[in-house]
């Protein structure tokens, strides 16, 4: 009888050291967390920054392959607005709202051109994007129309 106290107790004992052991692991990491929260503490220390990119984000909008054949043939469909280009650069084109314009130069539309998965998408948005002198400058795009 007296060797299953000592095994309870042991059992006991271990189980103690093991909560004792997670309070005082908790204890630290919240001391810790409110010291870091400090303005002081944070005023202090300075961000540090990556020297490249570890990880790509992944674009969670769809890519559909079917508007990249609407893109190819001009017609740029954007904040329920339609602009045919007729030949001519997107950029170059008088856009019909400030929304349309402003979903233009978010170049989120390429997406659709790299779903194409052709040379001609890779073509094509360099041709839209590559030379500067296609750019149209957005604080034009920004001034109100009457």
């Amino acid at each position: 009888m007296q060797q299953g106290r000592m095994a309870i107790s042991g059992g006991m004992l271990a189980q103690r050291a093991r909560l004792w052991w997670f309070a005082a692991s908790r204890g630290l990491l919240t001391l810790l967390a409110r010291i870091n929260a400090l303005p002081v503490v944070r005023w202090a220390s300075f961000p540090i920054t990556a020297d490249r990119l570890l990880i790509a984000p992944q674009d969670l909008r769809t890519a559909d392959p079917t508007r990249a054949n609407e893109l190819y043939a001009g017609r740029f469909a954007f904040a329920g607005k339609i602009v045919i280009c007729e030949g001519r650069s997107p950029f170059q084109m008088e856009p019909p709202s400030l929304e349309w314009a402003d979903v233009l130069l978010g170049f989120g539309w390429l997406r659709h051109l790299r779903a194409a998965e052709n040379n001609l998408a890779q073509s094509v948005s360099q041709g839209y994007c590559g030379s500067p002198s296609r750019r149209r400058d957005p604080l034009l795009l920004a001034t109100p129309r009457g």
